[in-house]
């Protein structure tokens, strides 16, 4: 995508760049995006540790699951898990930067996983936090 066709979507702890055509709703626990015409959704909230910096330890155990995968994103680190429940997807990352914990997930049809797959992608990738 090109710079003119995405925009850069602030919330106090986090930001990421967007396709202009993508809606956002806020709720007390997360933040949604989505194309109102597409096929799924990201959500993404956020957490900090009060004590110390938050480590893959720390993410593993805050994700609760089984043998994810380290991923190395532009901005942040962490782990990710691709989950499969009856027929959807859920794309999960849990990811760190300094105290800052970051958990997004984007979720679709397991039959419309492709379909988005290049603006979930550069979505993920332009994730960054404002604490590290």
């Amino acid at each position: 995508l090109v710079g003119s066709e995405m925009c850069i979507r602030d919330s106090d702890t986090w930001s990421v760049d967007l396709p202009n055509h993508w809606q956002v709703e806020e709720t007390d626990e997360c933040l949604a995006m989505y194309d109102p015409n597409g096929v799924g959704a990201f959500q993404i909230s956020s957490y900090f540790k009060e004590d110390s910096d938050v480590t893959i330890d720390d993410l593993i155990e805050f994700a609760e699951i089984d043998s994810p995968e380290k991923t190395d994103l532009p901005y942040l680190n962490g782990i990710y898990k691709k989950i499969i429940e009856d027929s959807d997807t859920f794309f999960n990352w849990w990811l760190c930067g300094a105290n800052h914990l970051i958990y997004a997930t984007y979720i679709c049809s397991t039959d419309d996983e492709a379909t988005e797959a290049e603006e979930r992608e550069n979505i993920i990738q332009s994730l960054r936090s404002h604490y590290a």
